[in-house]
């Protein structure tokens, strides 16, 4: 093994041990959850449920796990959503942009959004730039497309939530990156909520104390999440 595949291995490690470790989340009744090497399946347990899925990329050295009482509670609103949690290498969504091919390559029966936080919102756009015909919306949480993936012209669906006692998220950047998403995208900003706020996993170095609580900030997500589906055809 040579010298320089040493030192990634090191580096895999010793970012896999600095990664955000999910709380508990007991708001997990009336759904169904499955998980492999590669994602965490959420479902309702009832048989109806919404003909669009939703892909979801974790943060940036955040457990995907963190996100499963989020995503339990949009699975179980509305008709009935199924939501997939991707799983990073070593928690990064940098080193995996295209993960969702593993989702969409088994499931050609149902239409897709694909979501992400922070930076797994960045690789989203990335993923969305790389294949646009594959997903009909698109979901950034705390996060906006790099200066480096335009999607002005694209005709999917665009949703956007940020929140106002976000300080991780650099909203000088996020501000410049409205006109490089579609002109029809939707703005929301969560008033009293925080960056950690968007997953279950504790307070985020550099993060702004949330003024809300977890499950007030994590409704509101659900419901604008449950209206960008209803709005744009997705149910």
């Amino acid at each position: 093994m040579t010298l320089a595949k040493n030192h990634l291995i090191a580096l895999l490690l010793l970012l896999t041990a600095c990664s955000y470790l999910p709380e508990e989340d007991t708001d997990m009744t009336d759904v169904i959850v499955k998980e492999n090497l590669d994602y965490i399946e959420i479902q309702p347990i009832r048989e109806a449920k919404s003909a669009t899925g939703l892909i979801f990329y974790p943060g940036g050295l955040v457990d995907p796990h963190a996100y499963v009482g989020l995503a339990s509670r949009f699975a179980q609103s509305g008709v009935g959503h199924r939501v997939i949690i991707v799983k990073m290498p070593a928690n990064l969504a940098i080193l995996g942009s295209k993960s969702a091919d593993k989702i969409l390559g088994k499931e050609e029966d149902l239409q897709w959004v694909i979501a992400g936080h922070s930076l797994g919102g960045v690789m989203a756009c990335s993923m969305v730039e790389a294949e646009p015909t594959l997903f009909e919306g698109l979901v950034l949480m705390a996060s906006y497309s790099a200066s480096s993936n335009d999607l002005v012209d694209w005709e999917g669906a665009v949703l956007s939530i940020a929140a106002s006692e976000d300080q991780v998220m650099d909203w000088d950047s996020y501000e410049e990156s409205k006109k490089r998403l579609p002109s029809t995208s939707k703005f929301m900003v969560i008033q009293g909520g925080n960056h950690g706020g968007f997953g279950s996993y504790g307070n985020q170095k550099g993060d702004g104390e949330a003024i809300i609580s977890l499950e007030a900030q994590q409704q509101l997500i659900v419901e604008y999440l449950q209206e960008f589906y209803e709005n744009n055809a997705l149910e």
